[in-house]
């Protein structure tokens, strides 16, 4: 568990303001989640497995949803 924010010279201050996830690297396997925020845009990625035997990401904002597998 934990935060960042990150300055950029080129941009707005990309924000994670919560954070927690488990990487399991001989297994191949993500799970957790991670809170984004950069100016008005938010939204949450959550690390999760794909009902196949390895992990997909979901991100999900205020009126948006898409999964990468």
């Amino acid at each position: 568990m934990g935060s960042a924010s990150f300055d950029s010279e080129a941009g707005p201050t990309v924000d994670f303001p919560d954070f927690a996830l488990v990487i399991t690297p001989f297994a191949n396997f993500v799970e957790g989640y991670v809170d984004i925020e950069v100016a008005d845009f938010s939204a949450t990625a959550f690390f999760e497995a794909d009902g196949l035997g390895g992990w997909q990401t979901r991100v999900v904002g205020d009126d948006f949803e898409f999964v990468v597998p």
